[in-house]
Formats: C-alpha cells, sequence, structure tokens
C-alpha cells in the first residue's frame, strides 16, 4: 500500500493557492486487511491454538507495525515491527478479567509507506 502525496506550489505571484491531492494505492490479496478494510474477521484460519500456546498468521501483508489486545481493548501490547506469525501464551486467555465465551484477538495495523512528490 502507497499513499502519494502530489504538493504543487503556484507557479506565479498571479496565483495565491497551492495544491495538494492525496492517492493512495492498494494492491493484494482479497483477505489482505491493509487492501479490503472489510475483511478484517477471520474465524478460519489465522488464530490457531496449539502446543498450549496461540499461534496468530498475519494477513495484513504491507503493515510496518502491528498490536493486538487479547480482551477487546481493554489492554493493548505495545506496537511491534510486523512479522508474519506472532505465538501468544494461552494464560493471557485464561485471566478472570475475560468475562466472554471462546479466545479473542483483535490486531491492529499501521502502515507507513507514504511517498512525498513536489511538483
Amino acid at each position: 500500500m502507497f499513499s502519494v502525496l502530489l504538493a504543487r506550489k503556484a507557479s506565479t505571484t498571479q496565483f495565491l493557492y497551492q495544491a495538494v491531492d492525496n492517492l493512495l494505492l492498494r494492491k493484494g490479496a482479497l483477505n489482505n486487511v491493509m487492501v479490503f478494510p472489510e475483511s478484517d474477521y477471520d474465524t478460519n484460519t489465522s488464530f490457531i491454538f496449539s502446543d498450549g500456546q496461540y499461534k496468530f498468521d498475519h494477513g495484513a501483508v504491507g503493515a510496518d507495525m502491528f498490536r493486538y489486545s487479547w480482551n477487546f481493548g481493554q489492554n493493548w501490547t505495545t506496537w511491534q515491527t510486523w512479522e508474519d506469525n506472532t505465538v501468544m501464551e494461552a494464560s493471557m486467555f485464561t485471566t478472570s478479567e475475560n468475562f466472554w465465551e471462546g479466545d479473542h484477538v483483535v490486531v491492529q495495523c499501521e502502515s507507513f509507506h507514504v511517498i512525498l512528490l513536489r511538483i
């Protein structure tokens, strides 16, 4: 995903305005939330329990940073550098704070791909 910012200065003193245009380019698979934000709910393959721990397979290719919450946004991890898979200890999901059934994770991603063009 790329964000292109086009900044144009007035070429003469006759025009007193500057133009700024933003263009967002996205390319990726249908399940990539960085490209298609409406694909943000996955119940099939991204969150797996194995060997006493959880594994989350990120589908947001193109993100630079991520963080996650194991309790619906009450607590968040610090922002971390992007990785393909994140391993989480099962004990995070078994505290008395968790009043819901099942184990859930909420992941937020951030991308810094910005290109600035001055015309």
